[in-house]
Formats: structure tokens, C-alpha cells, sequence
């Protein structure tokens, strides 16, 4: 059986920051450690073996990435890496003071056909609702 620690918005250290609704309050967080217990579980290979190859997959992904490649996963999903665009932005301790914010590479992910289909099957499911109970209005 897996072990999964379900996190809370209280338990991060930036819990006074509003922040978007969890779907549901005991989501899971799923864990590379986890994946690769659950593989292992599914396939009957080891779990040095699943680490192996989620890890060269990590790293290869990274690579490629890192070199402005696309990594496409069909039916789950595109990584990409676009440019964020330069932003003027404003110091916290210093709101008077505007700084420029300079262009940067990011990875984007968009999802794919199948992994849309299944997340959004989440709505339709009456267990699934947004939680805004966490939410409220600072004065």
C-alpha cells in the first residue's frame, strides 16, 4: 500500500498568501518515490530499475529542454521552452522604486488530449468541488 502525505495550505511556510482553491482539500501529493513504488508494483521490475529509467528520462528531458528542444508525450502533454517577455516590476520593501524585470527562458507544459479529458472528468465527479473556505478577504 502507498503512503502519501496529504499537504494543507497551512502547512506552507507562505500559507498567508491568497492563493488559487485546491479542488479538493485532501488531494494528494504524488512524489517521484511514490511513482516509482507504484511502477515497480505495476511491472514487476525493481524499484532500482523504475528509478533508473524515470531518472534518465528526468535527465533527458532536461537535456533537451535545456537546448530549446520540445519534449512531447502523446496524449499527455508538450513541454516547451518560450521566452518570458521583460516586465517592470516593484521592489516590496521599496513599492515607490519600479525595476526592470529582464526576459528569461521558462518551460511551459500544455496538456494533451487524454490527460485533459481525465483531469476534466474531475468537475463532473460531485466529490470534486473548489474549496474556498480557505479563502477570505483581507482588510
Amino acid at each position: 500500500m502507498l503512503n502519501f502525505r496529504i499537504l494543507r495550505d497551512t502547512d506552507s511556510p507562505l500559507s498567508h498568501r491568497k492563493k488559487t482553491p485546491p479542488l479538493k482539500k485532501d488531494m494528494a501529493t504524488i512524489k517521484k518515490r511514490d511513482l516509482v513504488i507504484k511502477i515497480s508494483l505495476d511491472t514487476g521490475l525493481t524499484q532500482a530499475q523504475v528509478m533508473d529509467v524515470i531518472q534518465n528520462f528526468l535527465d533527458t528531458s532536461t537535456t533537451e529542454l535545456a537546448k530549446g528542444n520540445q519534449v512531447v508525450l502523446r496524449n499527455f502533454g508538450t513541454f516547451q521552452v518560450v521566452e518570458q517577455r521583460p516586465k517592470k516590476g516593484r521592489n516590496p520593501a521599496n513599492p515607490s522604486v519600479e525595476m526592470e524585470i529582464p526576459a528569461r527562458a521558462i518551460v511551459k507544459f500544455r496538456p494533451g488530449k487524454e490527460l485533459k479529458a481525465k483531469v476534466g472528468a474531475l468537475m463532473e465527479n460531485d466529490s470534486w468541488q473548489i474549496d474556498h473556505s480557505d479563502l477570505e478577504e483581507e482588510d
